[in-house]
């Protein structure tokens, strides 16, 4: 099954809580929002992907910057978003060359 980058990070950025969601049905896209700034001043981990995007862990959300914006991404009812808005460990994949 092919995944874009941007799930390939939120599934890596966290450890799934013990209990489960609904599922949501077929698999919705995941939205960001743009920002120019991060979501939390509040930061838990930091990582740096293969294309030169950095991946922020905050307290309110997980956070990739281009060197120009912030895409904000937050907890949501769809099985494809994050599971928690506290997101404390972001992992890349060496694998990827997305």
């Amino acid at each position: 099954m092919n995944f874009n980058l941007s799930s390939i990070f939120i599934l890596c950025a966290f450890t799934l809580c013990a209990c489960s969601r609904p599922s949501a049905g077929p698999a919705a896209n995941i939205s960001p929002v743009k920002s120019d700034n991060i979501s939390n001043q509040f930061v838990y981990d930091i990582a740096e992907d293969s294309t030169g995007q950095i991946w922020i862990g905050t307290f309110r959300g997980l956070n990739r910057y281009n060197s120009r914006e912030f895409y904000q991404y937050f907890e949501g009812n769809d099985s494809l978003s994050l599971p928690d808005n506290q997101v404390y460990a972001v992992a890349c994949d060496p694998t990827s060359n997305s």
